[in-house]
């Protein structure tokens, strides 16, 4: 497979003033769609909508940052996820099938939710049709090389400086039905992405503010968390998954009145990892 770079729908952006060995990474909160894609959706835009980690990036700006460097997609994740292996593809989505012998058939593939996903939940199918081959060159192009290019290239660069590097990749949830709420879900691939102070570091702040926390149970860490992660080099990465009903309306998709409250909450978090790290 040859892949090319046409435009960039990912973007960074650097800190104004000091820089600290903190990239926060949001690689599900796109919102910008092609009208095609859309127009050949069996499903309604809504629940395209649905699927997204929606106005995650609205948390961050430049002034709340405290010296991170912030990474995010323009696409939304129905159409590229960058968060999973760009060979994880199902090869009967694609007209001629896929004869590619690198192809990895995991099990997100099975279940609809490749790099190319099938489905934006379980059993409910984006398409009707299959896809053409030419489609996976264009959407690895413009989605996922760029977002692993500059995510590596960000590692590279903060580490030859400090000689450490942590990454926040910042999600969103839908409620879980446990028998107890839980508002957050920390990832650390079952502590083989990121060292356990920092794991503990973050929950005790949470817990200290009245959230629910939940650790690697049912969300454990993706594509970039177990990829990226390799606390013996010093290099950390865990995943945090966010209850949407704590800043969205579900039922309009709507940010809701807590949004600003939470948004101090989640930069009070990352002033305080900025004086952990």
């Amino acid at each position: 497979m040859t892949f090319f770079f046409p435009s960039p729908s990912v973007y960074v952006r650097y800190p104004s003033q000091r820089r600290v060995p903190l990239i926060i990474s949001s690689p599900h909160s796109g919102r910008i769609y092609f009208s095609d894609f859309v127009e050949n959706s069996r499903v309604s835009f809504g629940d395209l909508q649905r699927v997204e980690d929606r106005y995650i990036d609205l948390f961050f700006d430049e002034e709340s940052s405290y010296g991170a460097t912030f990474l995010s997609t323009d696409f939304p994740r129905s159409w590229c996820d960058v968060n999973r292996d760009y060979r994880e593809l199902d090869p009967n989505m694609f007209r001629p099938a896929l004869d590619y012998e690198d192809i990895l058939i995991s099990e997100k593939v099975k279940n609809g939710f490749g790099v190319i996903p099938r489905c934006i939940s379980q059993g409910k199918s984006i398409y009707t049709h299959c896809l053409p081959q030419d489609e996976i060159n264009f959407r690895l192009s413009i989605g996922w090389f760029p977002y692993h290019e500059r995510l590596n290239n960000l590692i590279r660069q903060l580490y030859n400086t400090f000689g450490k590097v942590f990454i926040i990749d910042f999600h969103s949830m839908p409620p879980l039905l446990f028998n107890k709420k839980t508002d957050f879900v920390l990832g650390n691939n079952h502590g083989k992405s990121c060292s356990s102070d920092f794991v503990s570091f973050i929950e005790n702040f949470l817990l200290k503010n009245k959230y629910q926390v939940k650790i690697n149970t049912p969300y454990s860490g993706g594509y970039i968390t177990k990829k990226y992660g390799n606390p013996d080099n010093n290099i950390h990465v865990i995943q945090i998954e966010i209850d949407r009903s704590l800043y969205i309306n579900l039922s309009t998709l709507k940010l809701s009145s807590n949004f600003i409250f939470l948004k101090k909450q989640i930069n009070n978090l990352i002033k305080e990892i900025v004086d952990f790290i």
